[in-house]
Order: structure tokens, then sequence, then C-alpha cells
């Protein structure tokens, strides 16, 4: 988490990792680890109510927060997103009762909303696949190993039908994809990873394997970048230009405007507030110019491109 922390704060995001509640090693079974699951998730809501209600002082646009867990994390975003209260497990209800989903935290922010933009899960599941339905779907980039033994990628007892005596039976990535796919939902994305175990990029609790690594955050990196929601007036725009390619992105340094048929007549290059970057204006037609981005921070921004018959248009770009 520290890794992802500080490569999304250099992309210009607020970012947080949030503690929750944790399961004594002596108390381990099915029914303690369901609830467990879902004092986790009462958590994440608490997490962000919290976040909404303090957004001034953070600094954080509450149209567009977004989850991302590994393996416990991605349980207990996933249920956060997806449970109501009628769809509580039973073994929620045993003593003491844990209460509504979404009742943990203090009362200043409980009348916040929890929802959220969307959510990367990385190697998680559930064990009711069915809370899932289209009506509060919002986005999702799963992520999971095919050989994952400990949460199953496709649905199974968690670590191994060795133990299933005392672990829930769960329903992993592969698993919720079909499902989504069965709903008529096809605003996800499934990243399976073929070979790969539980939390393939950590060899050790102090080792990152980084090719690994930067294959799962540039997943993450680009499903965030597709779904940003950007405020007015940046996106009050006229009609797209056909034929315009802006490449590559994401990119390194430098960026190809290429327009064809019309001609470039001016690019501006905006940072996310709508500040101006780089302006450049043509007196002839050009099928195609470069921008050099070498000296610009990493992250994400807007190009505007006009061409001579007056047509104009944004794209969003990543530096990385």
């Amino acid at each position: 988490m520290k890794a992802y922390g500080r490569r999304l704060a250099k992309h210009g995001y607020v970012v947080a990792s949030i503690d929750y509640r944790l399961l004594p090693l002596l108390s381990i079974g099915a029914t303690s680890l369901i609830r467990s699951m879902y004092m986790a998730s009462q958590d994440v809501s608490s997490a962000v109510r919290f976040f909404k209600a303090y957004c001034n002082e953070y600094r954080i646009d509450t149209n567009n927060i977004f989850l991302l867990g590994n393996s416990a994390g991605s349980i207990a975003i996933l249920n956060h997103i997806f449970m109501s209260d009628e769809e509580r497990p039973a073994e929620t209800f045993l003593s003491p009762d844990l209460g509504p989903i979404h009742s943990s935290g203090y009362d200043e922010y409980v009348a916040y909303s929890p929802k959220v933009s969307g959510a990367i899960a990385q190697w998680g599941g559930l064990t009711d696949i069915h809370i899932i339905d289209s009506a509060e779907y919002v986005p999702l980039c799963l992520i999971h190993g095919t050989e994952d033994t400990k949460v199953p990628y496709d649905s199974g007892y968690c670590y191994n039908s060795a133990y299933s005596f005392i672990m829930p039976y769960m329903y992993g990535s592969n698993a919720i994809a079909n499902h989504l796919s069965e709903c008529g939902v096809d605003d996800f994305e499934f990243h399976p990873f073929e070979g790969e175990g539980h939390c393939f990029y950590i060899q050790s609790l102090s080792v990152l394997l980084e090719d690994k690594f930067e294959a799962c955050f540039s997943i993450t990196r680009d499903f965030l970048y597709s779904h940003l929601l950007l405020p007015e007036p940046l996106f009050v725009l006229s009609k797209n230009i056909d034929k315009l390619q802006v490449f590559p992105n994401p990119t390194d340094d430098i960026l190809i405007v290429e327009l064809p048929d019309r001609g470039v007549k001016s690019v501006v290059l905006y940072d996310l507030k709508g500040m101006v970057i780089t302006e450049n204006n043509y007196n002839s037609s050009q099928s195609s110019t470069v921008l050099n981005l070498r000296n610009i921070p990493a992250g994400m921004y807007l190009i505007h491109v006009e061409d001579y018959d007056g047509k104009q248009c944004y794209r969003k770009i990543i530096r990385k």
C-alpha cells in the first residue's frame, strides 16, 4: 500500500491507507471470519464518510473517490459497495449484533453518503455473489492470479479445501466477472494473471517484485484515468474531431498529436485544475505536431486540440 500510495500521489491523487478491525488469531473460524469481513466493510464505509465530511481540509473531490484493496482489503471494499442491510450475513446478527453495514464511525459524519466512484479489487472475493446487482453497480477493476489458493480465483474455500472446516466459501474475481456479465454489466475490467498466486507482486513483507507490481499499477492507473469525472467547464466541449490521434498515451516524455485531414491549428495542455501548462498555435496547417513533456511532472492532464475547420475536443493523457 505504501508503494501504491507514493506512485498515486505522484500522479496527483490524494491517497489514504486505512485501518480496519482485525480478528484475533485464536478466534479463526468460518463464523468469526465472516463477522470480521463485515466489520472491515463497516470501517471502509466509515473512512469514506469521514473523508467526505472533511473534504475541504484534505482537498478531496467527493465525486472522485475510488477504493483499492488487496486480499482482505478487496473483500472489505466489495462488501462495502454492494451489500445492503437486507443482505447482511446471518453471522453478523449473532451476539453481539454488529449493526447496519454503514453504522460504524462518529456521529458528525454519519449522514454522509458511503457511495464511491469505483474500485480496484486485487485478489478479492465475496461470500455471496448475488449481492451484486446492476442497480447499485459502480465501475470495478478486478485483478487476480489464476493459481490463487488463499482467496479462490473462481470459487471455493479460502486457503484451499484442506481448511474448509474453518474457512468460508468464497467467489473470486473470475466468478464475479461472470456474474457481472450475466447481469448485463459491461463497465468492468477483469485482468487474470495466468499461473500467479495470491498477492503475487510481494515476495515477502519487505520485498516488492517491481515488474509484477508495475503491471498491476499500470492497470490501476489506466482504470482510474478512464473513469475520472472531471468538473465543468472542462467537459463543455464542441464536437469531437474525426481521425484525431494522440499517442503514446500514457507517455514517458513525447506526445504526438496527429490529424491527417484538417490539420492542427492549436494544442493546449491543461492540468486538472484548468491551468494552462503549455500552449502551441500554428500559422499554417500541419498534419501532426510533437509535444515535449519531459519537464512536466508525472500525472494526468487534458489536451485541447483545435483544427482548421474550427472543431475542437479534449483528450485525457497521462505523463508517466
